[in-house]
């Protein structure tokens, strides 16, 4: 796991910006938060990540489908 890294939307939410791929939330859970990239619905996309918080405080994600569709 690689240690997360954030921005903010227009709309002041909180993104996640992973190899200056820009992700936004799609759900949040007990222990984690599902990401989606923020262009699946423009570039049909299906790159997701995941994050949760560690014991230390830090929040760490993972990555599922890293072929992104576009550049």
């Amino acid at each position: 796991a690689h240690l997360a890294s954030f921005s903010k939307t227009r709309k002041k939410k909180r993104k996640l910006v992973i190899d200056n791929h820009e992700f936004v939330m799609d759900r949040k859970l007990k222990s984690s938060i599902n990401w989606r990239c923020a262009r699946y619905r423009s570039a049909h996309c299906k790159v997701r990540a995941t994050t949760h918080v560690l014991k230390s405080g830090q929040e760490v994600y993972r990555i599922k489908y890293s072929k992104h569709s576009h550049l």
